[in-house]
């Protein structure tokens, strides 16, 4: 800052060229630093909806085949996974609103539509695991929003 090109020579600039290029450095160092703030602001959003989709999985599942409670599935692991996918996908996004419109989409899209019981040795394809799962991409989008 300071100096000029004139023909093949520097020479030194006028006060108020300096103020100008200044002003055009400034000006060039504040979008830098909003658009790292957005960027910042988007990951964040993406982390606080994984976080409460994943608190919001499920640890029990209802099978409608035998109307019971099921506790001993991959209901939960397979939940977390899909909010794991939702958050990779939001991060994609440069504003909050893409972002977190991915992240509801990829998760509801890799919830599980069976979950294996650990009792029977069985997948099992009547239970409510997947809409548990959807709710839970649900709750973590409103916490990105």
């Amino acid at each position: 800052i300071g100096f000029k090109k004139v023909g093949e020579s520097c020479s030194e600039m006028t006060t108020q060229e300096k103020i100008i290029q200044l002003r055009m450095l400034q000006t060039i160092r504040n979008s830098r630093s909003s658009d790292d703030d957005e960027e910042e602001d988007v990951d964040g959003a993406c982390y606080d909806g994984y976080r409460k989709c994943k608190s919001d999985c499920p640890s029990s599942v209802y099978d409608w085949e035998t109307s019971e409670y099921l506790y001993n599935t991959d209901a939960n692991s397979k939940c977390e996974d899909a909010c794991k996918r939702g958050k990779r996908a939001c991060e994609y996004e440069d504003n909050i609103d893409d972002a977190c419109y991915a992240f509801n989409r990829k998760c509801k899209s890799d919830c599980p539509s069976s979950v294996y019981d650990w009792e029977t040795s069985e997948y099992l394809y009547n239970t409510d695991a997947n809409s548990k799962c959807e709710d839970a991409c649900k709750r973590g989008k409103r916490a990105c929003d």
